[in-house]
């Protein structure tokens, strides 16, 4: 898995470190920032460095321990679509009615 710097990763797998046994810092579920990714040279596997957590033993975090977080694109349009008038009316007591008769 291939990151790149400022990329925002979840984290997958916390735990301890593999390489020192002490806790990882990190936590399952939460964001972090990408600052550095590279492929090791001695295990051939991806590592990476993060903002939020500095690597325990000077050691780079897997990069099995993360996964890309989908960035949606800022989309206003169901705010501007709320701002035009709806053609549907709704009978407000009517519906109180139906709603008072079926509750269980």
């Amino acid at each position: 898995m291939t990151f790149r710097v400022g990329q925002k990763v979840a984290c997958v797998r916390d735990g301890r470190s593999l390489f020192t046994g002490a806790p990882s810092g990190l936590v399952a579920g939460r964001v972090y920032t990408v600052t550095k990714a590279w492929r090791d040279d001695v295990f051939r596997h991806p590592v990476c460095l993060i903002a939020e957590v500095a690597p325990v033993g000077g050691y780079a975090f897997d990069a099995l321990r993360f996964r890309p977080v989908q960035e949606r694109k800022t989309d206003i349009s169901i705010f501007t679509a709320m701002l035009n008038p709806s053609q549907v009316t709704v009978d407000a007591l009517n519906t109180a009615d139906f709603a008072r008769e079926n509750a269980g």
